[in-house]
């Protein structure tokens, strides 16, 4: 996303303020944001950096704070950042739903640029944990798995994403390691920790939650995660463990809260 030197080559810019003797003679905004085509200069002055960004929407009854997310890359073509997160210390927050996808039917203003919606330009916002990640950490996710499934064996490249064993924390988590190949929607299970990977006589099965019951994917409990031959690119046991540890965690207050199968 950006450049890398962008902070380098860009000289800082910020929004035009007007002088306070000409703002005081109206009631108007008196910041003039800068032109699309500087902020997307000023957008790549900070890449990659690591530094996490507060997650925050308005909703017709005040502010919602999702937590802390951190930039991914920025799309030129749609105008928008891509955010990795929200994260939190310690797994997913369970105040919101694991996809958040409930956020999709909240009616949202949403100000870019400075530029605020109408009522009658309200959009409906939809949050969803972006893990296709730097294309640096899915391509060697991709080579280290022959780009197929480590669960599935699908082999369909646009339906494969490279999943966070660990959560996200910038760059240094974006390593083999502590990356698993799986198949979209095996993914956003694995990411809601319905599913996880226990290990069983010498390797790693798959483990269900008791929800996926009377579902399709009740087939792959017990599926054996492939490795990668390369020991290096292997998934890091500690991280496997606790991941399987807040599937146990998360399983047990899916049953005090009395949650039936799907």
């Amino acid at each position: 996303m950006g450049k890398p030197t962008g902070f380098l080559e860009y000289k800082r810019e910020t929004a035009k303020v007007e002088a306070p003797k000409d703002r005081i003679k109206h009631f108007n905004e008196f910041r003039t944001p800068l032109k699309k085509e500087e902020q997307q200069k000023q957008g790549a002055r900070c890449m990659e950096c690591g530094v996490p960004v507060g997650v925050i929407f308005a909703t017709e009854v005040g502010y919602k704070v999702l937590g802390l997310a951190f930039v991914e890359r920025f799309e030129p073509e749609n105008g928008w950042f891509v955010l990795h997160g929200p994260v939190h210390k310690g797994g997913p927050d369970p105040r919101f739903a694991p996809d958040m996808s409930y956020l999709k039917h909240m009616p949202v203003d949403i100000e870019f640029a400075g530029q605020g919606t109408t009522d009658d330009e309200k959009v409906r916002y939809a949050l969803r944990r972006e893990r296709l990640g730097q294309q640096w950490f899915r391509k060697q996710l991709v080579a280290a798995y022959d780009g197929r499934c480590a669960v599935s064996d699908c082999g369909v490249s646009e339906a494969l994403e490279a999943a966070h064993i660990e959560n996200y924390s910038g760059p240094k988590s974006q390593v083999a390691s502590n990356g698993i190949l799986l198949r979209r929607d095996l993914h956003a299970l694995f990411d809601a920790h319905l599913i996880s990977f226990e290990p069983v006589c010498g390797e790693y099965r798959l483990c269900g939650s008791y929800l996926l019951d009377k579902t399709g994917y009740a087939s792959f409990a017990g599926a054996t995660l492939r490795q990668p031959n390369e020991r290096q690119w292997r998934p890091n046991t500690v991280f496997l463990e606790a991941h399987r540890i807040e599937f146990d965690r998360s399983e047990k207050k899916r049953e005090k809260a009395g949650l039936l199968p799907y």
